[in-house]
């Protein structure tokens, strides 16, 4: 029987973040966040990890998929579109599927013979059959359904089960139970002016044409022209006594 609280897999060491998640990173509009992890389990068997994020005004997480970088080291990136709060996250699990596949190759690899097993994939086949909705997809889990618990379609049988059609299919459409999770982490996302700016500081008192009278906002618009030929691309106004 599983726990709730069960968990095969750990999650550590994400990055980015500054103090382990107490203040959130900075971006700009459409720059990628890189984000790494290790993702490891408790034995040898085949696992997966997956980034999530969102954007504080969305109600769900979207997803990508994580690449294995080498030494329990994964990878993958998402891009921040718009202004406001992002935040990520990764999860990890143990993918069954794909490690009742390897197994069964290297089974097959040392000519023995595999009946039982194929009989034991059935239940990831037939978990396939209520995710897939392609033709073509249907048809292969159809075949696998009519040959992996049969004798006479054992070659068949070995064929489907240890197809490069069958590996994609697992590793699109996974049974992801007793996810670990990491903590998750923010993101703040400002405009595309606040990664870089030169700023002239504007004091209104002195832009008046007349002499010894104070200068308005309105006298500040006859100069900015020149101000942009300076190379000044944004203002800053000291505090105006009202």
């Amino acid at each position: 029987m599983k726990s709730k609280n069960q968990k095969r897999v750990i999650v550590e060491h994400v990055q980015p973040n500054v103090n382990n998640g107490e203040f959130p990173i900075s971006r700009v509009v459409n720059e990628i966040v890189t984000v790494t992890a290790h993702v490891f389990g408790d034995g040898h068997d085949i696992v997966q990890a997956e980034l999530q994020y969102k954007h504080e005004r969305e109600r769900k997480f979207r997803t990508t998929r994580m690449q294995l970088l080498g030494n329990d080291e994964w990878t993958a990136s998402f891009t921040v579109e718009k202004q406001g709060k992002y935040v990520y996250k990764v999860v990890g699990w143990v993918d069954h599927a794909l490690n009742w596949q390897h197994g069964l190759q290297r089974k097959i690899d040392d000519e023995q013979h595999v009946s039982s097993e194929l009989e034991d994939g059935l239940q990831y086949i037939q978990y396939l059959s209520s995710k897939t909705k392609k033709n073509n997809q249907k048809e292969l889990i159809r075949a696998a359904k009519q040959s992996f618990n049969s004798a006479k379609k054992y070659d068949e049988a070995v064929k489907i089960a240890t197809s490069n059609q069958l590996t994609k299919l697992f590793t699109a459409t996974p049974n992801q139970s007793l996810l670990a999770e990491s903590a998750t982490f923010e993101v703040y996302v400002d405009r595309l002016k606040a990664r870089f700016s030169t700023w002239y500081e504007f004091f209104p008192r002195s832009a008046s044409e007349t002499k010894g009278e104070h200068g308005s906002f309105r006298d500040c618009l006859r100069l900015l022209p020149r101000v942009a030929e300076m190379g000044f691309d944004t203002l800053y106004f000291p505090p105006i006594h009202p």
